[in-house]
C-alpha cells in the first residue's frame, strides 16, 4: 500500500480485517475455552491476553490482547474483538506515532490469507455462524495540523470558500457505493477534527470501511479474501481523493 501523504503525519494506523457474521447472543463456557485455546496454540505472539487477563469490560464475547513496545514502555492492543454480530482482527501498524517493530509496511495485503484462517478456525468451533459479509477497515490519525492547514486538507470535501477559521469540530460520514469487479462494494468514509480552542493544533481522524455492501448467505475464506483484495487495491487512492496533503 502506497500511502498518499507524508508518514511523518501518520500518527495512527490500524488495519482492521472484519466480518459481519450470523447473530450469536453469546458463547458456552466450553465454546469459549476452545477458541481460546485454539487462537492462542495458532498464534500465541498474536493472541497473548484474554479479557479476563486484560478486562476492558466492553460487553464483546471474546477480546484478545497483544503487547506491543512504544517508546520506552509497552501497551496492550486488541488483536480480536468479537460481538454478537461481528469479529474484527486488529493489526495495528502505527501507535502514538511510532512505527511498531512488527510491522514493517502499510501494505497488509501478505496478511489476508492468514487472517482468513483464522477467521475459519473461529467458525469451526463455534457452529453455526456465517460470515456473510468482509470488511478491510482502515483506521487513521493524521497530524499535527495547524489552524491555516485546513483549508487545503479538506479542499476536496469542502467548497474552498468555506471559513474554517471558525469552525473547531467537524464529523463527515459518507459512503460512496462502487461496482468492482460486477461485485457492489461500501467505502464508509468518517472524517472528524475535535479543536478545544479555535486555532489550536488537531488531529484528523479518518476510517475507512470497505466491504461488499450485499450481504451472502454465507462466504467461504477464499471470497472473504477477494473482499480484502480488493480494499488493498483502491484503499491508496480513495485516501488520496479524501484528504489533500
Amino acid at each position: 500500500m502506497k500511502i498518499p501523504f507524508p508518514e511523518d503525519k501518520i500518527q495512527h494506523f490500524v488495519v482492521h480485517f472484519a466480518c459481519r457474521m450470523t447473530t450469536k447472543p453469546q458463547l458456552s463456557a466450553a465454546e469459549r475455552k476452545s477458541l481460546i485455546g485454539a487462537l492462542n496454540d495458532a498464534a500465541p505472539e498474536y493472541f497473548q491476553l484474554t479479557d479476563e487477563e486484560s478486562p476492558t469490560k466492553s460487553g464483546n464475547l471474546l477480546e484478545f490482547a497483544c503487547q506491543y513496545p512504544v517508546r520506552a514502555g509497552t501497551i496492550n492492543f486488541p488483536s480480536l474483538l468479537m460481538d454478537p454480530n461481528s469479529v474484527a482482527l486488529l493489526w495495528p501498524i502505527n501507535i502514538a506515532g511510532v512505527r511498531l517493530s512488527t510491522a514493517h509496511s502499510y501494505d497488509t495485503s501478505d496478511l489476508n490469507q492468514r487472517m482468513a484462517t483464522w477467521l475459519l478456525k473461529i467458525q469451526q468451533i463455534i457452529k453455526g455462524i456465517h460470515y456473510q459479509r468482509a470488511g478491510k477497515i482502515f483506521e487513521m490519525q493524521l497530524g499535527p495540523f495547524n489552524e491555516g492547514d485546513k483549508s487545503q486538507l479538506l479542499s476536496r470535501m469542502f467548497s474552498s470558500d468555506l471559513n474554517f477559521a471558525e469552525i473547531g469540530e467537524l464529523n463527515l460520514n459518507f459512503a460512496p457505493y462502487r461496482k468492482i469487479n460486477s461485485q457492489l462494494f461500501n467505502l464508509q468514509t468518517r472524517l472528524w477534527y475535535l479543536q478545544q480552542d479555535l486555532g489550536a493544533p488537531f488531529l484528523l481522524g479518518l476510517r475507512i470501511d470497505i466491504n461488499n455492501r450485499n450481504l451472502t448467505r454465507s462466504m467461504e475464506p477464499s471470497d472473504i479474501q477477494r473482499v480484502w483484495s480488493e480494499a488493498d487495491k483502491v484503499i491508496s487512492d480513495y485516501l488520496g481523493n479524501v484528504v489533500n496533503l
